[in-house]
């Protein structure tokens, strides 16, 4: 059985790819399957950080050093997704976008996110970016995907345990939204309009 894959191509002379396998104590592995409508919605670190390191990669931004090592060597949050078993619902990472992977999860898990825009963590070079930008900035950060933070499900319940463990993993957690009954994602302004962009995210097909 094949689980996940690698569909990629270059022009340059040498590809090296590699396949990592571990495990997991049984019954307690992260699956984007479990949330349950009444849940909060949760993601670690910040967003848009690795859309912006790839902008400065391709010479259409100033240099920023940070937001470049987030695009070119993207940390695991291990510690953070260790922490998070058997408090979480569901999770995935977001290599996609933070939209297009919001709508992986709820596809697997047969519900609905809604996210509060305003809610999302940026980083203050991102705010700054975001404040100079027109028209639909957020939404790019938003769909770009490459962060590889951890978007996440859990009871309400769970909230002041999973602010704990910011001291723990050095992840700050932040709550952007809830489960609701029904399918697919709606991203809302502060005002409460539905600002949910066409498109979500990367799409591998």
């Amino acid at each position: 059985m094949l689980i996940g894959g690698d569909t990629t191509s270059t022009p340059g002379p040498f590809t090296i790819s590699l396949s990592l396998i571990g495990t997991v104590p049984h019954g307690t592995a992260l699956l984007r399957s479990g949330a349950e409508p009444g849940e909060d919605v949760w993601v670690s670190g910040t967003i848009g950080d690795a859309y912006l390191g790839l902008e400065v990669l391709r010479g259409l931004l100033p240099d920023m050093p940070e937001q470049r090592a987030r695009y070119a060597a993207p940390q695991a949050r291990l510690a953070l997704g260790s922490a998070l078993r058997n408090i979480a619902s569901a999770a995935i990472d977001v290599s996609d976008g933070l939209i297009a992977d919001a709508g992986h999860l709820a596809a697997a898990s047969g519900v609905a996110l809604e996210i509060d825009a305003l809610s999302v963590p940026l980083s203050e070079p991102a705010r700054t970016w975001l404040e100079t930008t027109g028209e639909g900035a957020l939404q790019r950060l938003l769909t770009g995907g490459d962060d590889y933070e951890l978007l996440f499900t859990a009871p309400a319940a769970a909230a002041a345990h999973i602010e704990a463990l910011a001291a723990e993993t050095s992840l700050m957690p932040s709550r952007i939204g809830r489960v609701l009954a029904g399918q697919g994602v709606v991203l809302r302004a502060g005002d409460g309009r539905d600002i949910t962009p066409h498109e979500g995210g990367f799409t591998h097909f």
